[in-house]
């Protein structure tokens, strides 16, 4: 044999649409559904938190903008 030979394999018949293989394909689907859906809803929450805490430093930022805007005009 060459090194481009397969050597010896089974041959394994390829089924899409039989009956426990489909099952089997069905309940892995589900299951990854669920596992992405998990980690969409642990990312929207982390984006949500995200946010509010961006938001909350824009307040801050205002604050202190301010503050510095009326001491630089207490001072002139």
């Amino acid at each position: 044999m060459d090194s481009y030979s397969l050597g010896l394999t089974q041959f394994v018949p390829f089924a899409p649409f039989g009956g426990t293989s489909s099952s089997r394909g069905s309940k892995r689907k589900a299951l990854m559904v669920g596992v992405m859906d998990t980690q969409f809803d642990k990312l929207t929450t982390k984006l949500d938190i995200f946010v509010d805490a961006i938001g909350k430093g824009n307040a801050l930022i205002e604050k202190l903008s301010s503050f510095v805007e009326r001491r630089v005009m207490a001072s002139e």
